[in-house]
């Protein structure tokens, strides 16, 4: 019975340590475990954050991006917009040019007619009342002066009212000492004086010279035909002071002309 009790004591003690030691590793194990799972829970939220931090940052660079385009876009709307506002701009303006381009074909011509009106001779003669009168330089005889004045379009000057004969003498009157031939002349029959056109002179519109330059009536008046030769008419410059200045002279005498021909209007 003694020794009964003392093998139970001996195995109550031989088995008391064993429980003890288990105990202490199976504590360490589940530290470990809670640490790894720690240290795991830690790398996953960090983790985490660093793709959250990732994404926000692509996120925000998208909505920079995508606010940039829409500016962008903008600005070519704008852009397109005044392209088609100046496309239609210049489609009128075209147009006015198309329309217009008449209008400025017309006024050339009314600037063109303008000038023809403003000075319908050509450039050297003189205009009067419908007429260009061409006062020459050169000197011819009569017949000369004839052909030369029909070469340039007109003819010898035919006087036919107050008026031309007194534009004519004040031009003739004030170059001196120079006499012109006009187109008068009673070469077919001596005393019978006629114009170029043939018509006979009308004795209302004569301006023969008959004073001798003192104002006095002369004693032998024009026409005189002093010596008998003398067949043609001339205006000189005893023209500049009284306007019936006509005299007759010898028709082969060099002397310059006047030339009448028609303005173009």
């Amino acid at each position: 019975m003694m020794s009964d009790t003392v093998a139970r004591k001996s195995d109550h003690c031989s088995g008391d340590p064993s429980p003890h030691v288990a105990s202490k590793g199976g504590s360490q194990r589940v530290t470990m475990v809670t640490l790894v799972c720690l240290w795991i829970l830690l790398l996953c939220l960090a983790s985490a954050w660093v793709v959250q931090y990732t994404f926000n940052k692509i996120k925000d660079n998208l909505a920079a991006q995508r606010d940039q385009l829409t500016s962008d876009l903008q600005h070519c709307k704008m852009n397109l917009t005044e392209v088609n506002n100046l496309t239609c701009i210049q489609g009128q303006r075209d147009q006015l040019t198309s329309e217009l381009q008449p209008c400025k074909m017309k006024l050339t011509e009314v600037n063109n007619l303008s000038i023809i009106q403003a000075n319908p001779c050509s450039s050297g003669l003189e205009f009067y009342n419908g007429s260009c009168y061409h006062f020459s330089v050169d000197i011819l005889t009569w017949e000369q002066s004839q052909y030369a004045c029909i070469r340039e379009g007109g003819h010898l000057v035919i006087i036919d009212s107050q008026q031309e004969q007194n534009f004519i003498r004040i031009k003739v009157g004030n170059i001196d000492f120079v006499e012109f031939w006009i187109g008068l002349t009673d070469m077919k029959t001596a005393g019978t004086w006629v114009w170029m056109d043939n018509t006979t002179l009308n004795d209302n519109i004569t301006y023969w010279d008959m004073h001798i330059g003192n104002g006095e009536l002369s004693k032998y008046p024009e026409p005189n035909s002093r010596p008998p030769e003398k067949a043609c008419a001339k205006m000189g410059s005893r023209c500049a002071g009284q306007i019936s200045c006509w005299f007759d002279d010898g028709c082969n005498t060099p002397s310059q002309r006047i030339c009448e021909s028609r303005a173009i209007l």
